[in-house]
């Protein structure tokens, strides 16, 4: 069964929606001063078989931001440190308000609890399908 060129096309155009929508959640979020935002892309043309077409936040961090990390994430434990005693990283980097660039605050724990999920590209799919009035279902087995 192949995908007729139009049902391609009709995807494809989801697809890039999906991916404007995850790139405008994803900046208004204030990830990474929209480094993340940057990596969310369509890959690839739709598969001449079934249509399908894939868009994914390809940044190595993204995992971590969609299902959230230590309490809040798949292993639901605090994050401890692999070697040492300390897990050591700072915090507070950037732009200062007085518009000098700051290496910010060093800080030395035990653990963290780590951060709670986003959710960038599953709420940009449910927003693009509610908006063409389709039902979208999430197929992911971890749903924070």
């Amino acid at each position: 069964m192949l995908a007729l060129p139009a049902v391609q096309e009709a995807v494809a155009r989801i697809a890039a929606e999906v991916d404007v929508e995850a790139t405008r959640l994803a900046i208004q979020r204030a990830y990474q001063e929209g480094t993340y935002a940057a990596l969310i892309r369509v890959l690839g043309a739709p598969n001449p078989v079934t249509g399908a077409v894939t868009v994914a936040a390809t940044d190595r961090k993204s995992k971590w931001l969609e299902e959230g990390t230590g309490i809040y994430g798949p292993r639901r434990r605090p994050i401890k440190p692999k070697r040492g005693r300390y897990l050591v990283f700072r915090v507070n980097t950037g732009t200062a308000r007085s518009g000098r660039q700051t290496d910010g605050d060093l800080v030395f724990a035990t653990q963290v609890k780590g951060r709670p999920a986003s959710w960038v590209m599953r709420d940009a799919a449910q927003l693009v399908a509610t908006r063409r009035g389709a039902r979208f279902v999430n197929h992911r087995t971890f749903q924070g």
